[in-house]
């Protein structure tokens, strides 16, 4: 199997490639689901880092402060992680 094939079928790899996306074309990718994608493989910094981003673009965008949220509490920050979901949830109580 060539080198192409392997990058192609790595997750982390197409992760990168994704992000990076993300960094230079913004419109071009949903931070949401990309942070989703992110935790899911165990790269909270990265998550922080992206929803950071797009919170600057979107501030107040419930799912991306959630999953900043999450994102907080798997890189172990845990207080920060906690007193963000508090916030979220007084923020907006019937979401």
């Amino acid at each position: 199997m060539g080198a192409y094939q392997t990058t192609q079928r790595d997750p982390s790899h197409q992760l990168n490639v994704r992000l990076l996306r993300y960094r230079r074309s913004p419109d071009r990718e949903d931070p949401a689901l990309l942070a989703q994608d992110l935790l899911a493989h165990g790269r909270a910094l990265d998550a922080i880092e992206l929803t950071d981003i797009a919170l600057r673009r979107d501030p107040g965008d419930a799912d991306l402060e959630l999953l900043r949220a999450r994102a907080l509490l798997a890189a172990g920050h845990v207080q920060h992680g906690e007193r963000e979901l508090i916030r979220v949830a007084k923020a907006t109580p019937d979401w």
